[in-house]
């Protein structure tokens, strides 16, 4: 089989996604590509204090008014 693209050419970013920002991390569980099964990138493990500034991210966003609902959130008729 042959890549009609390198993989290696695509970035991937690593940090923790909070509150819609990228907070920078570093890399401590590897990531394989599935077409090669070369190392790609990283995924960082969380800390306490990253797992505390989450639940304030969500518990500071449930309260924003301009949020969408979802299914489980919305009223059924």
């Amino acid at each position: 089989m042959s890549l009609s693209f390198d993989p290696a050419t695509i970035v991937c970013p690593v940090g923790h996604h909070i509150g819609g920002r990228l907070i920078a991390a570093e890399p401590a569980i590897a990531v394989h590509r599935p077409s090669d099964g070369a190392v790609h990138a990283g995924c960082p493990k969380a800390d306490a204090a990253v797992v505390d500034e989450v639940v304030a991210a969500e518990t500071a966003d449930e309260v924003r008014s301009d949020r969408p609902l979802t299914s489980a959130t919305r009223e059924q008729p």
